[in-house]
């Protein structure tokens, strides 16, 4: 018996230093995941409004978007969608310029399967060349955003594909209540 408590007592000893190990490391390194954060979504601000020399970050209603200027002249904007994807929710940002036309899109983060939703981040979408994002460019508040209609399908993957149309609808429609 007294050697069944030494054993709970040694892993319970190691229990806590590793909780607090791990707690450590999480406090000490959170500041620059942070940070990192904060700039990648800065460039992916910068390459979703093009010629954007100023960014300023503002909220409507809790819905975070930026406002890229250049010469003290608003651009365009983009704003931070997160419709529900297959296996979890994607996190975009959709560049809007002046004319309410979109002028980028970039996937902050998503988690859908490999192969098939997850070539929502493609770079050569069926041969093009382009990006799947990019076939978004140039779209407005009048255009379909529909799945094979007027936005080609990712093979196996119309639930990726319907959830980026969404997205891009839902930025389109809160740019009309923004006045940059």
């Amino acid at each position: 018996m007294k050697k069944t408590v030494n054993y709970v007592v040694t892993l319970s000893i190691f229990c806590i230093i590793a909780a607090g190990s791990l707690a450590f490391v999480y406090i000490y390194t959170m500041p620059q995941i942070n940070r990192l954060k904060e700039q990648n979504t800065r460039l992916a601000v910068t390459s979703v409004i093009p010629g954007a020399a100023e960014i300023k970050e503002e909220k409507i209603d809790n819905q975070v978007y930026f406002i890229g200027m250049k010469d003290g002249k608003s651009i365009g904007i983009a704003i931070k969608s997160t419709p529900k994807g297959y296996s979890a929710p994607i996190q975009m940002l959709v560049g809007i310029d002046a004319q309410g036309n979109v002028s980028g899109i970039a996937i902050l983060d998503q988690k859908e399967t490999p192969g098939l939703g997850a070539n929502i981040l493609t770079k050569d979408f069926k041969g093009t060349g382009k990006a799947f994002v990019d076939q978004f460019i140039g779209k407005n508040a009048e255009s379909i955003l529909k799945a094979n209609q007027d936005i080609d399908a990712l093979t196996g993957a119309t639930i990726s594909t319907n959830a980026v149309c969404e997205g891009v609808r839902t930025a389109l429609k809160l740019k009309q209540e923004i006045k940059p």
